[in-house]
């Protein structure tokens, strides 16, 4: 089964490196935010901010979680959970992605794939669960993005009201939907038991990979240092991040045909390669039997790499 061996190896390489660049890039970006006076901080130094890991104990074991503390990728993968609205720790998650990868290696050594094979398929399984928590912790970030218009005004009418900010941020956390409602009452209960508000919300920055939350925070700290209406600043703000999303909606209407011909092709060379090979088996057969063959595909799989990233840059842009 060669084209399925070519297949799997293909899929388990591309789901790993994505899955690693992913976590890797979620945990860097948040310690810069923790630590903007380095341009490349170490995780040593950011795990001392008091926002960044505040709270990610790795297990509720003291042992395992004084040994997971010492691992980069442990404390990458519970940030990863947390600003997925996952509450399993990370020796929990760790642990789901070794069954996953073990039971994938079962099912493919049953499937008389080699072992060589079944290892590599065992190792693009391992990633599966970190896939999955990235699409969770994305499609949390747009539900936030959705509810924080409103939210806003909310607060604003709250202060209106004769309420303070943070007692504002109470009164409405307390009434708003998942996740906001949750992400909002943690910010007034740290302000509450003593911490500033710029900690409070450089907290929920540090949390959240959003950049309108972001852009609230940035706005509310400059606030803090130049005085003025916040009431009016929420009220803007609320609008300009309905504008933003407006712009996304219709970027992601025009990019439709883009994203589509992506995909297509991207799946084209695999569902073309698996034709042929049921049709004249031999023909194929070259690719792997002849050391120019494989050199060929080698070459072949490379520039699809830059091909698929080239494409993702054209139909992928920020607004």
């Amino acid at each position: 089964m060669p084209i399925a061996s070519l297949v799997i190896l293909f899929a388990s390489a591309s789901v790993a490196v994505i899955a690693a660049a992913q976590v890797w890039w979620g945990y860097r970006s948040a310690m810069r935010l923790a630590n903007p006076s380095e341009r490349y901080p170490t995780p040593e130094k950011a795990s001392r901010h008091p926002q960044l890991l505040k709270d990610l104990r790795l297990s509720e074991r003291p042992t395992i979680d004084a040994w997971l503390q010492q691992l980069p990728i442990a404390r990458q993968l519970q940030f990863l959970l947390t600003q997925a609205g996952i509450t399993q720790r990370a020796d929990q998650f760790l642990l789901l992605m070794l069954l996953s990868g073990i039971l994938t290696t079962g099912v493919l050594l049953l499937f008389d794939f080699s072992a060589w094979l079944s290892a590599a398929g065992g190792f693009g399984a391992v990633a599966l669960p970190v896939m999955f928590a990235i699409r969770r912790k994305r499609k949390r970030n747009d539900l936030l993005d959705q509810q924080l218009p409103d939210f806003l005004d909310s607060v604003a009418r709250a202060m209106q009201a004769g309420n303070s900010f943070s007692g504002a941020l109470s009164v409405v956390s307390k009434e708003a939907a998942e996740p906001i409602g949750s992400e909002f009452r943690r910010v007034f209960e740290e302000i509450n038991f003593g911490s500033s508000v710029k900690d409070g919300l450089q907290s929920l920055s540090i949390r959240n990979a959003s950049e309108d939350v972001r852009y609230f925070v940035i706005a509310v700290l400059i606030h803090l240092q130049t005085g003025g209406s916040l009431t009016s600043l929420l009220l803007g703000l609320s609008n300009l991040i309905r504008d933003r999303q407006r712009l996304r909606k219709l970027g992601q209407v025009l990019s439709a045909e883009g994203r589509l011909s992506a995909w297509i092709l991207t799946l084209l060379p695999f569902g073309t390669a698996l034709v042929m090979y049921a049709v004249n088996p031999e023909f194929v057969a070259v690719l792997w039997t002849d050391p120019a063959g494989y050199f060929l595909v080698q070459i072949t799989v490379f520039l699809m790499i830059i091909g698929i990233v080239w494409m993702r840059k054209i139909i992928h842009f920020r607004i």
